[in-house]
């Protein structure tokens, strides 16, 4: 009898655990944007649910940092298009361990066994240090109060690690933009369209899959015409077309495009220590502005977001 009763009890117990076991959230690499320590803003998350999810229900992040305010929207990783919105409640943060945990609640149902991605943008990169961050913690719950049911977790969804600091000393790159010689009647009037020159001169060797530079105009001056990398033989005595140094090649495997204000420049080949220049057009804004303003630039890998430093344009 005693025994009996042992064996109902034991297997009882374990149907109570069943009940209560919370389910496992599963995790791809996450992509911080950019990489960098002291600038990662957005965090894309790729997870998928054991216990499907309805309108009203909580997606729980506990990050290994603080990051102040924070705004997230879901997507399907197998479209595009927005799923679901989820706003931010009431957060709970342990400034004294130095972590921030964040409860958004969810604006439409997730299914179960589907993959999706939460874009979790935050205010605050002051207290991100390079290297190692520790675990971030995901789970589903019924509510964001200390009594809510927890329906699947992760404690150790991913480990967030972060690059190096952007560097602003203007050592790591430089890069020299100047008006071509034929442009001075136009390059001061309102609206007026005129040819540019940037030589780009990365301080160290930039390997395959190559680099990306973008050099971003003041906001009333926008791009224009087409974007071409161009050689430089000799000196024409010309004031704004001659080469320094002399005998630039043009790269032979790039892209160039521009969008607005913003261009970029994918180097898809090696360059060691070499001066690349690239020629595009500018258009002058048709107001007036009152002091003057330079462009800045920004090199970074080619292969993930990491910014390895930017600098402004002389």
């Amino acid at each position: 009898m005693k025994t009996s009763l042992f064996i109902f009890i034991a297997l009882f117990s374990s149907l109570l655990v069943s009940l209560y076991r919370c389910g496992h959230i599963y995790s791809q690499p996450t992509e911080i944007i950019p990489q960098n320590a002291l600038a990662a803003t957005q965090f894309q998350f790729f997870f998928m649910v054991e216990t499907s999810l309805t309108i009203g229900d909580y997606l729980f992040i506990k990050f290994p940092m603080l990051v102040t305010k924070a705004t997230a929207s879901i997507s399907a990783t197998m479209d595009p298009t927005a799923l679901a919105t989820i706003s931010t409640t009431p957060y709970t943060q342990d400034g004294s361990s130095g972590v921030d945990t964040r409860f958004f609640q969810l604006s439409q149902a997730l299914a179960a066994n589907t993959w999706y991605i939460v874009q979790v943008n935050i205010s605050s990169a002051a207290s991100q240090s390079v290297g190692v961050q520790g675990c971030v913690w995901f789970a589903t719950t019924s509510d964001y109060h200390s009594n809510y049911i927890t329906y699947d977790e992760n404690r150790c969804f991913d480990v967030l690690s972060f690059a190096p600091t952007i560097d602003t000393s203007g050592t790591y790159f430089k890069v020299t933009g100047y008006y071509l010689f034929a442009a001075t009647s136009t390059y001061k009037t309102f609206g007026g369209t005129y040819g540019v020159n940037f030589d780009i001169t990365p301080s160290q060797v930039v390997g395959l899959p190559g680099a990306v530079f973008t050099i971003t105009l003041p906001s009333p001056f926008t791009f224009s015409g087409t974007c071409t990398s161009i050689a430089c033989t000799s000196n024409d005595g010309s004031a704004g077309d001659y080469c320094i140094p002399t005998n630039l090649t043009a790269l032979s495997s790039y892209v160039c495009a521009y969008a607005s204000n913003v261009l970029v420049l994918n180097m898809t080949q090696l360059v060691i220590l070499n001066t690349s220049r690239i020629n595009v057009n500018i258009q002058n804004p048709y107001q007036y502005v009152s002091s003057a303003v330079a462009p800045t630039a920004s090199f970074q890998s080619a292969k993930a977001p990491i910014i390895f430093a930017t600098t402004t344009v002389f």
